[in-house]
């Protein structure tokens, strides 16, 4: 397995009265740039999502599943907005060539609730948190959920990712991950919204994180009689 760790970019702006950022992003040890980075790009293009590398917002939050993305945002580090954005990868029953057809949908999040997440993001200090790829005793697991980071401000970008992060013991970015991931889904409930969001797709199978499927119409097992 290849060694990962976290290399700091730095983009120089065209302009010398431009602001230069840097970005934190996980590479394997030969320069590669890490699996979930790439994932999280693709997953951006796929939803039409913006950038949230280029953008010059004082606050900018990502955080996601491969189910859904909690997104929080402020342009003077008071007037937040928020939004969950569920999605849905159809599953065919029948693999072809052609890419999965992806859905998504986008509700708002009530102003308290953003304040809310807000804070608890600030007591947490979650920003200046290490990334599981350099915390030396993390386990790693193939059939957890995957947690992705982001936070961007018009100087500083990092992409963190955490795998499986109830499973990790005595580990304090761990804890800080589980109680952010408890507090959401019990305030923004979202595993109702994203079954919700699910019966309103086309009849079929969707991609449901890690290696499920939900489905939203049932299948009669019944045989035709003659």
């Amino acid at each position: 397995m290849k060694n990962i760790s976290t290399i700091v970019l730095l983009i120089l702006p065209f302009f010398s009265f431009a602001q230069s950022k840097s970005l934190s992003i996980p590479h394997y040890s030969d320069g590669a740039v890490d699996f979930w980075y790439n994932y999280k790009l693709a997953t951006d293009s796929t939803l039409g999502l913006n950038s949230i590398e280029n953008s010059t917002n004082q606050f900018y939050f990502r955080f996601r599943t491969e189910i859904q993305i909690i997104e929080i945002t402020s342009e003077n580090n008071k007037n937040f907005k928020g939004s969950i954005i569920n999605i849905g990868e159809y599953v065919a029953e029948k693999p072809g060539n052609k890419p999965p057809k992806t859905y998504k949908s986008i509700l708002p999040i009530d102003t308290n609730l953003i304040q809310d997440i807000v804070e608890l993001i600030d007591s947490l200090n979650l920003k200046n948190i290490l990334g599981e790829h350099d915390i030396q005793n993390w386990k790693k697991t193939v059939d957890g959920t995957i947690y992705i980071m982001e936070f961007s401000n018009p100087s500083n970008y990092s992409f963190k990712y955490y795998g499986s992060p109830e499973s990790q013991k005595n580990i304090m970015e761990a804890n800080k991950i589980n109680m952010l991931v408890n507090f959401l889904n019990a305030k923004l409930h979202l595993k109702d919204s994203w079954f919700t969001f699910i019966k309103t797709l086309p009849k079929g199978c969707y991609h449901a994180g890690n290696y499920y499927v939900a489905c939203n119409y049932i299948k009669s097992n019944k045989k035709n009689r003659h």
